[in-house]
């Protein structure tokens, strides 16, 4: 049960960072092992856009850590995600604004070869 997808257990529970009053040395891989899931997932995804990837892989991993209430649980899977190119929020905007101030689409492709039509739009 403890490697299972984010969206099917209590993660707080699984991959709780205290177990019994003792540090739980399972979380960390098993954090690991789920956040490396997701990133594969959001690769397969991706359309081979570096922008669509972190996109959707850190908006993934921001659905996860809301969804913990435990503080080091979030934290952990914040630091583990950041290994795989995990983006707050802002640092997405940011990157789009970059993708923009370039000429590209936010999915940092060329707004008139971009497969979901940007170059269509006004």
């Amino acid at each position: 049960m403890a490697y299972q997808n984010f969206e099917s257990v209590d993660i707080d529970n699984v991959y709780s960072p205290v177990k019994d009053g003792a540090y739980n040395p399972l979380m960390l891989e098993g954090v690991a092992r789920q956040i490396n899931r997701l990133a594969n997932k959001n690769i397969k995804a991706c359309g081979c856009s570096y922008e669509v990837y972190i996109a959707n892989f850190s908006l993934s991993v921001d659905r996860i850590v809301s969804q913990a209430k435990d503080r080091d649980l979030r934290a952990t899977i914040l630091y583990v995600a950041r290994e795989c190119d995990y983006h707050s929020p802002e640092e997405v905007d940011e990157m789009r604004q970059s993708c923009l101030d370039a000429g590209l689409c936010v999915h940092g492709i060329d707004p008139d070869c971009c497969p979901a039509g940007c170059g269509d739009l006004p």
